[in-house]
């Protein structure tokens, strides 16, 4: 069951993702679409605790998407 809802949360993600793409453009709608990887990340290490909060995988983790964000950020400003 639980990789069923798994799968239909990506389904849904991924078709957001289409719809906004096309609403608002490529740059800044992938940009924004992004954001779920980033809250994915942070809900598996704090709220499922894989990997282990306070451990290295947690503080890589947690680093890589303070990066993905201020990427995302970077990205999301440019003309």
């Amino acid at each position: 069951m639980r990789a069923c809802l798994t799968g239909v949360l990506w389904s849904v993600g991924n078709y957001g993702m289409l719809l906004l793409v096309d609403a608002i453009g490529a740059g800044k709608g992938f940009t924004i679409s992004q954001t779920a990887i980033v809250v994915s990340a942070l809900i598996s290490i704090y709220w499922l605790h894989e990997p282990a909060p306070k451990t290295r995988a947690a503080r890589l983790t947690f680093i890589g998407c303070v990066l993905a964000t201020l990427g995302g950020i970077m990205l999301g400003n440019l003309k």
